[in-house]
């Protein structure tokens, strides 16, 4: 049990950077930022305050996920599809937490797929016929956690959803659990885990810079 903890914790943080590699390389094709990406969310502070948790640490199977479902949509394959759905048995097996947050983004993913992938027959019957069998193997394990909710989680506590939400404006503060005052808000340290301003100056920071090597292709385009 000891060994196959520690293959677990630490082969999922390797596998959290490896993952998260393949997704940036596909989306950006930058290996450099794509290293530096890979990097934070294979370390990232979150993952190692929760060190108890070995879903934290599965989290390597969500990027994996939307890579296959990318490069299936860029490159139609059954082997593609078939790892698609194997991923995504593997994030709603890792947490459910996961899973709830993929659900909403996959539509979105498909959306763009459709406008700028191949399309046709060979995109979409091997994502059906595979991805269909994962969906039923997900809810025949999902179940038991529906039929729980009448006397635990949501159904029981639904104060629990705001104690432990994200409280969205600590983006803009310092996270709260770094000081003395973690609890003064009300809100569950774990809510002021967000990276705080340093997020919004990192985010202008990328988009004036692709806004600079736009114009600068632009401008070195032949006319």
């Amino acid at each position: 049990p000891v060994l196959a903890l520690n293959i677990a914790l630490l082969g999922g943080i390797v596998l959290c950077g490896v993952c998260a590699y393949l997704l940036s390389v596909e989306l950006t094709d930058s290996p450099r930022a794509s290293m530096v990406g890979a990097t934070l969310f294979a370390l990232a502070p979150f993952r190692f305050l929760h060190l108890g948790h070995l879903s934290i640490a599965a989290a390597w199977a969500v990027p994996l996920f939307f890579w296959a479902l990318v490069r299936h949509l860029r490159q139609p394959s059954w082997s593609r599809a078939g790892l698609a759905g194997a991923a995504g048995v593997a994030v709603g097996l890792s947490s459910v937490y996961h899973a709830a947050f993929v659900a909403p983004i996959v539509p979105l993913v498909l959306l763009v797929g459709l406008r700028r992938g191949p399309g046709g027959r060979g995109v979409w019957l091997p994502l059906l016929a595979t991805g269909l069998p994962c969906l039923a193997l997900l809810i025949a394990f999902l179940v038991p956690y529906a039929q729980a909710l009448g006397s635990f989680g949501v159904a029981a506590a639904p104060d629990d959803l705001i104690r432990y939400g994200a409280d969205l404006s600590s983006l803009g503060q310092k996270p709260g659990f770094l000081n003395a005052s973690a609890g003064d808000a009300g809100i569950d340290p774990e809510a002021h885990l967000y990276p705080g301003a340093a997020l919004v100056w990192l985010s202008v920071g990328v988009v004036l810079v692709a806004a600079g090597a736009a114009g600068a292709n632009a401008a070195d385009a032949p006319a």
